[in-house]
Order: structure tokens, then sequence, then C-alpha cells
């Protein structure tokens, strides 16, 4: 049972990766776990970092449902933060680190990711970095776990830009002899080269956000003002974003007021829970999430609960447990 409940977990990550890093607290977290430093992403992007807005901590539970009839869960296996940042000339930012914890998932599992999405000055730039991985089934990552290889870890990472509605960007496969951790964002992304690969240039529809977190943050943007304004839970509304040379649609497929959501140290009112779906439009594959989220107080439109169901027999959830 073990060894599937990880399988299980590596199948979940591996398909989340590419939307929920974009691409990736704990416990005691509030001290050891940090986003990169202004230095490190400046290489990358290319732009000094902005001024913190708001610092979310949140904490991973994985489920699994062995039978149609009970979920059996593990609190606290992982963990994800968002990093908000805003200047004064309207330049925005947004940062998201998530993953699991070896130090608490079963057979010491280590997947997470990182992206950092910024506009300033009519230039919006991407950075994501993951842990890469070929399992393509259960079956595979069963095996994967079993074998239990030693030696290089391998990581993907990508640095994107949009400007004058044209995507560009630059892939870089690179390998550590060390089993760096989601609390060592800061070395890797220090560690890879200048350079990459380069992809070819696409045409950006105008209206379309620069990354999967814009997007998701101009959803949440609209459905608050939509229930300030009218006291209604908007749905349907849909937005387009690029990532990599590939479009997406993000659509919130139905949303419903809550009147009290209960966090560890806050009870929060009026917090809107809302069905999203993403769909690759080259592909026409669709993926589904949960959200729910504040509409006032000094939490309005953060999200303080994301669930994420890709397979029947699993489920993670991301609950907000810290802010600043």
């Amino acid at each position: 049972m073990r060894t599937a409940h990880c399988a299980w977990w590596i199948d979940v990550v591996r398909r989340a990766a590419p939307f929920l890093l974009a691409a990736a607290t704990l416990g005691s977290a509030h001290a050891v776990l940090a986003t990169s430093g202004p230095s490190t992403l400046a290489r990358w992007t290319g732009t000094p970092r902005l001024p913190v807005a708001g610092d979310y901590r949140y904490t991973l539970t994985a489920r699994v449902r062995p039978l149609l009839v009970f979920w059996i869960s593990r609190p606290n296996v992982g963990a994800a933060r968002i990093v908000r940042g805003q200047a004064a000339n309207s330049a925005r930012s947004y940062e998201l680190l998530i993953g699991s914890d070896p130090d608490k998932c079963p057979m010491r599992l280590n997947r997470w990711g990182y992206v950092a999405e910024s506009t300033q000055d009519g230039t919006s730039r991407l950075v994501g970095l993951m842990t890469e991985s070929n399992e393509e089934s259960v079956e595979q990552a069963t095996a994967a776990l079993n074998q239990r290889p030693q030696g290089r870890h391998p990581f993907k990472a990508i640095r994107a830009s949009v400007a004058n509605g044209e995507a560009s960007a630059q892939v870089v496969r690179v390998a550590f002899d060390e089993a760096f951790t989601l609390r060592d964002v800061e070395k890797v992304l220090g560690r890879l080269p200048e350079g990459g690969e380069p992809t070819a240039r696409v045409a950006v529809p105008a209206g379309t956000s620069p990354g999967f977190l814009a997007a998701l943050a101009q959803a949440i943007h609209a459905g608050a003002e939509a229930f300030r304004t009218s006291g209604v839970a908007a749905r349907g509304r849909s937005q387009a974003f690029v990532y990599d040379r590939g479009f997406y649609d993000l659509t919130v497929k139905s949303s419903k007021v809550v009147p009290q959501v209960q966090l560890a140290s806050k009870s929060l009112r009026n917090c809107i829970d809302s069905e999203l779906e993403i769909r690759n439009r080259a592909t026409g594959s669709t993926t589904e999430f949960r959200l729910v989220y504040a509409t006032g107080g000094r939490l309005a439109e953060v999200p303080v609960r994301i669930v994420y169901r890709p397979r029947w027999y699993f489920e993670a959830e991301l609950t907000l447990e810290a802010w600043q």
C-alpha cells in the first residue's frame, strides 16, 4: 500500500506540474522555506524583484481512495508558498513554490517546482523550474520507486518572455549530484546555465495573459469584484494565457458563495468556491481544479484552499496556514 500510495502521488504531481507550477511552511516552514533572492531571480528574469505585497504559506494534504467507499488522508506531506509583488508603476509579479517534502512523504518522494511571473514596462517574463521525471503511468512510477535510483537528479527549467505581441522561450535541462528539495530553490536557480535551447517564437493575441498565475489572478479579481458589486458569484468567465509556445483557456465553470470558511486561526466570511478548468487549445485536453478564495479583508482575493483531483482515486489539497 505504501508503494502504491507514493506511485499515485508521483502521478498527480507529474500531471499537475505544467499548470500548478505553470511549468510547484513545512511545519516550521516560516523559517526554512524561502523564495529566490533578488540577485538570483534577476539574473534569470532580467528585471529586479518587486517589493513583496503578500506572502502566503500552505500545507499540502494527499488523499487516496483504494475503494469507492472512503478516503485515506496523509496530511502535511508537502507545502506551497505564493508571493505577490507589486510596485507603484503598476508592475506585478507572482511566485509559486510547491512540492512534496521528502522528510514527510512516504519513501522520501521529492517532487517540486517553482514558477515566477512578472510584468514590468510592457514586458512579461516567466521562469519555471521543476524536478524532471519520465513516469507515464502508475505502474512506471511504482517501478521507479522500487528501483530507488542513485546518482544524478534531473531538473527542467524554462525562461520565457512576452513582449510586443510575441512570445519566446529557452529550455534548460540539467542534472545535479545533490538531491535538492523545495527548500533549495535559490541554490538550483543559481546553478542553472545562462543560456538554453531556444524555442520557436509565436504571436500572442491581444488580451492573452502572459502565464497561468496571471490568468488565475485575473479570474479571482473578476469573481471578487462581481460579488462585491452584486452579491452574486460570477461564472462562465474565460481567460486565455500562454505558456512556452502553447495557448490555454482558464474557465470558471461554476461558483458559489460560502458564508463562512474556517482556517486554523481565522474565520473568513463570504468566500467564493469555484470550479475551474484549463483547456489546452492544441490538444483539447482539460484539467479541472477547485479554488476557494476570500472576497474581503486582509486576505481579499487570496486563495485559501486549492483542491486538485486528477484521478478518482487521488486528491491533493493545499490549505492556507500562514500569511504576512
